[in-house]
């Protein structure tokens, strides 16, 4: 859940795991996701990683991943957005594992950004210049709750946005591919 300044709300659906957890640990990405790690009772307590994506939960990489019953999970990322998940592990005399999510050859989360966003501060526009685009690519804005605000297609290495419609405020950029994430923040004043 998540507070809204007045009152707690739901983050998705309330009760989003398809069984009962324990030893859930929650850390959000470098671009403000949420996720969450714990020992899934439906997978003989193994661990099991969900993501947020703004409207749903859904599992990253295959629920259950860990080798035996996963207790006291920790979830981390590293800067470029690597999810890590470090746990006592049963299937190890309950010794110290750690691991991470090593995306299918090819197809990164998130890669180490070159995104560039200026002017930031930005008052009605910015520019968004990327390392790389495609017909598929897209630049999303969300808000620090995860709200996408803005979506627009792009398919130039540099656009201008319009973002005076906007309050004041930090904002997440985030452009996605077929291949890879690269996100970035800005201030509108």
């Amino acid at each position: 859940m998540k507070f809204d300044g007045n009152s707690w709300i739901n983050v998705g659906t309330a009760g989003f795991s398809s069984y009962e957890v324990i030893f859930t640990s929650l850390a959000f990405n470098p671009i403000g996701q949420p996720y969450v790690a714990y020992s899934d009772y439906g997978n003989n307590n193994k661990a099991t990683v969900m993501k947020f994506d703004g409207i749903n939960w859904i599992t990253v990489g295959n629920s259950g991943f860990s080798a035996g019953i996963a207790q006291w999970t920790s979830l981390a990322f590293n800067p470029s957005g690597r999810p890590y998940v470090a746990y006592s592990d049963i299937a190890n005399f309950g010794k110290a594992t750690a691991m991470y999510f090593n995306a299918p050859t090819g197809i990164n989360e998130i890669q180490e950004s070159r995104l560039s966003l200026y002017p930031n501060p930005a008052i009605d526009k910015i520019t968004i210049k990327t390392s790389s685009t495609s017909t598929s690519s897209h630049v999303t804005i969300m808000n620090l709750n995860g709200q996408k605000l803005i979506t627009r297609q792009i398919t130039k290495p540099k656009t201008q946005l319009d973002i005076s419609n906007l309050p004041s405020g930090v904002y997440f950029v985030r452009i996605t591919s077929e291949r890879k994430m690269e996100a970035g923040k800005i201030i509108k004043q």
